[in-house]
């Protein structure tokens, strides 16, 4: 299979339309990639009975990866800081579950910060709670800032994004 830049598949693959590397979309067992201009192949329930622990579940790369992950059969953890964020994405992860089963059966949210051991320890045990055990962990919780050269670069801010981007992870050793 060829991959073309954005440019060059502007106006070749609208979705839905064969051409390039694209199947129609009425083939069976083919979803669309993230890309959203190549259709693939995939297993179905790859991850069936798997449990995963995902931070940072409320934004963006969290809700995605957790509708593929429940999409191939796991259960999933969202944690977040943002309460309001949780919400919105459990409302677009519904569409996720096809079984008809309820999605909080399937999809826990627990509003914490990742950058605190105690919350990330918290939101572990709810997890071990309701699930039993974590196959996998999406250590996803981060933020970002303009850049700005290190030497220009306040302590405080450095410490909050090392806090959030890096140290965070350390909280979920031994759990996963």
């Amino acid at each position: 299979m060829r991959f073309f830049d954005n440019d060059t598949m502007a106006g070749m693959n609208t979705p839905g339309t064969p051409g390039i590397g694209v199947e129609p979309l009425n083939t069976p067992r083919l979803q669309r990639n993230p890309t959203g201009y190549f259709r693939v192949p995939l297993a179905t329930h790859r991850l069936a009975n798997k449990i995963a622990f995902i931070t940072g579940g409320g934004g963006k790369i969290g809700v995605e990866t957790a509708a593929r992950l429940i999409r191939e059969g796991a259960n999933v953890t969202l944690m977040d800081i943002s309460f309001e964020a949780l919400e919105q994405a459990l409302v677009s992860l519904k569409d996720a579950i096809y079984t008809g089963e309820i999605a909080t059966s399937r999809i826990l949210t627990v509003v914490g910060d990742a950058s605190k051991e105690e919350d990330v320890v918290a939101a572990v045990e709810r997890t071990l709670k309701m699930f039993k055990r974590i196959d996998i962990a999406f250590l996803n919780a981060g933020v970002s800032y303009p850049a700005t050269p290190l030497l220009e670069t306040a302590e405080d801010r450095y410490d909050e994004v090392m806090g959030i981007n890096v140290k965070s992870g350390m909280s979920c050793r031994g759990y996963a």
